[in-house]
């Protein structure tokens, strides 16, 4: 695997993995912090990135001082979550398309718990998602509802 550095991600990007959705304009150290329950439960190895110019960034390995086994696990889902740095390696990023990234953001706002949709109606968030006709416009409209 080829080592890519994150530096290479042109903002703004959209961050995905499971429920989790996050947008950056600007280049950030945020994305190698976390704590320890995010990573025991795979946050990383479920994380897209989506940047700009239509790349899509997952990541190819996570190094940690933490290991992964049970006793991390059972800690992490109990009283000891450490917040923690990880060192990311990423792939070679591939191209996406625009209305996967509209339809990957729907379906997360379509099973949303009142989390995304706390301040606006979920069938208008939906509807300006839909009606976004960019990835500038999408980021920026998502912003200002304070969803990234």
């Amino acid at each position: 695997m080829q080592e890519i550095n994150s530096m290479e991600m042109k903002y703004p990007i959209i961050i995905i993995s499971g429920m989790y959705i996050k947008g950056y304009d600007k280049s950030t150290s945020k994305i190698n912090k976390s704590n320890l329950y995010a990573y025991t439960k795979g946050f990383y190895h479920n994380l897209k990135i989506y940047d700009s110019i239509g790349n899509e960034w997952s990541v190819g390995e996570v190094i940690s001082k933490y290991p992964i086994n049970i006793w991390t696990k059972l800690l992490a889902n109990t009283f000891y979550n450490p917040k923690m740095e990880v060192d990311l390696k990423w792939k070679e990023p591939k191209q996406f398309m625009y209305s996967d990234l509209q339809d990957t953001i729907t379906k997360i706002i379509e099973k949303d718990d009142d989390i995304y949709t706390q301040y606006i109606n979920h069938d208008k968030l939906i509807k300006l998602i839909s009606e976004s006709k960019s990835f500038k416009e999408l980021f920026e409209n998502l912003k200002n509802k304070k969803i990234i």
